[in-house]
């Protein structure tokens, strides 16, 4: 394998315990349910998988040599603007599939349990001359 499998788990800098001093950590809440003005939304999470996926692929030719290099830096992108939305105590799974665009038709397909009250999945798609993009961010609430 070239490394091309490598996925990148976002978790957010507050989840981290290697940036931390103790002095610093924060005692555990134990929150039983989130607020509702601060479950993630998806709706702000969509434009910013669009806007990154725009950017990145608005003027890109597809070239297979370079496409586990693409994926994995969008991933790790659209991983540091959810970040910066600011939607805490969540942790995020990133997606990126990138294709030659031949007129072909493609499936994807993911499944996790979760608790449905917190826990989105959303996804956006790119769809260029030569290329196609399909991002998915599964974005879990962590108690």
């Amino acid at each position: 394998a070239q490394g091309g499998n490598i996925v990148p788990l976002c978790i957010p800098p507050h989840c981290r315990h290697d940036n931390v001093c103790p002095s610093k950590m924060a005692a555990n809440t134990y929150e039983l349910r989130l607020a509702p003005d601060k479950k993630f939304s998806s709706q702000v999470a969509r434009q910013c998988l669009k806007d990154v996926l725009m950017t990145e692929f608005d003027d890109k030719i597809y070239d297979p040599s370079q496409v586990a290099k693409w994926t994995k830096e969008i991933s790790q992108r659209i991983c540091e603007r959810l970040q910066e939305l600011g939607f805490e105590r969540y942790k995020y799974v990133v997606q990126v599939v990138i294709s030659e665009q031949r007129g072909e038709g493609a499936r994807m397909a993911c499944r996790c349990l979760w608790d449905s009250d917190t826990d989105v999945c959303v996804s956006e798609f790119f769809n260029g001359d030569s290329l196609f993009c399909a991002a998915v961010v599964l974005a879990s609430y962590y108690y």
